[in-house]
């Protein structure tokens, strides 16, 4: 039995052991990411988030596309010219 708790307190303490430098790497990288989001400290005079490099929109509002005015009305069908069926040799 002795053995035993032996062996589970190594494996205990070798996890650990071996789970304190992923959880302290996973903080860090939290912290960083933290660091990283706040734009006050991370913006460059034109309005550029400097951490991933996207520019910020200017306004919210989308423009307005108009079509063309030479596409054609698509209510209108087409003109088309009368198609004959082909003639079959009489076998």
């Amino acid at each position: 039995m002795k053995l035993f708790n032996q062996r589970l307190a190594k494996t205990i303490l070798s996890l650990f052991l071996l789970a304190t430098p992923l959880a302290l790497s996973a903080t860090m990288m939290d912290t960083e990411v933290a660091i990283a989001s706040d734009h006050s400290t991370l913006s460059s005079p034109n309005n550029t988030n400097l951490a991933y490099n996207i520019p910020e929109p200017e306004s919210p509002v989308t423009p307005q596309v108009e079509p063309p005015e030479s596409a054609p009305n698509p209510i209108e069908p087409p003109e088309t010219m009368p198609v004959e069926p082909p003639e079959l040799p009489f076998w």
